[in-house]
């Protein structure tokens, strides 16, 4: 059977997998070569949750899109951002409610044929937080906002949503309630 339980309890049956997708805007505090528009955009995210305790240690690696307008070019530019990292999740006592913060570093790639103005690609660090609603024992639901820092132009940008995240993996159905 392919699904989870949200433990809070140390049980090594715990799935500890997961993925996470998430829909959102991006909001550019600082441009690089030229004004870069708000957009929307996308991101998939996957971890492994290195322990099932009430915090959860986990790593995860994450793909994010959006197709943004620049001021001044006459083609929109598909940026992407790779990523790795750490999260830490924790599930509030006794209600189906919990939180995470995570952080770690990204290559954001920056393509548009035909461009009149160049964005260069760059590494950079990320931090970022969230709230989670378990609306199933392997599932959440919850808004988020992470913060994407880039180390060569001092270009941040903020990317606000809605993730859901899906436990995978085969449990002991007796094992829980």
């Amino acid at each position: 059977m392919l699904c989870a339980s949200s433990c809070t309890a140390v049980q090594p049956e715990c799935p500890r997998e997961w993925f996470e997708p998430q829909i959102g805007v991006f909001s550019h505090e600082q441009g690089q070569a030229g004004v870069v528009n708000d957009a929307s955009g996308f991101a998939v995210n996957g971890g492994y949750d290195f322990n099932a305790d009430v915090v959860r240690a986990s790593l995860e690696f994450g793909l994010a899109w959006s197709e943004n307008e620049v001021v001044g070019d006459n083609v929109d530019h598909d940026i992407t951002r790779w990523s790795a990292g750490f999260r830490l999740t924790t599930r509030f006592q006794d209600a189906p409610l919990g939180a995470y913060l995570r952080g770690g570093w990204f290559w954001r790639d920056d393509y548009a044929q035909d461009s009149t103005i160049a964005l260069d690609d760059f590494w950079g660090a990320y931090a970022g937080a969230g709230l989670e609603w378990w609306y199933l024992p392997w599932a959440t639901l919850g808004p988020f906002v992470t913060v994407w820092h880039g180390y060569e132009d001092d270009f941040q940008e903020t990317f606000v949503g809605l993730s859901a995240r899906f436990y995978i993996g085969s449990y002991d159905d007796d094992a829980y309630p």
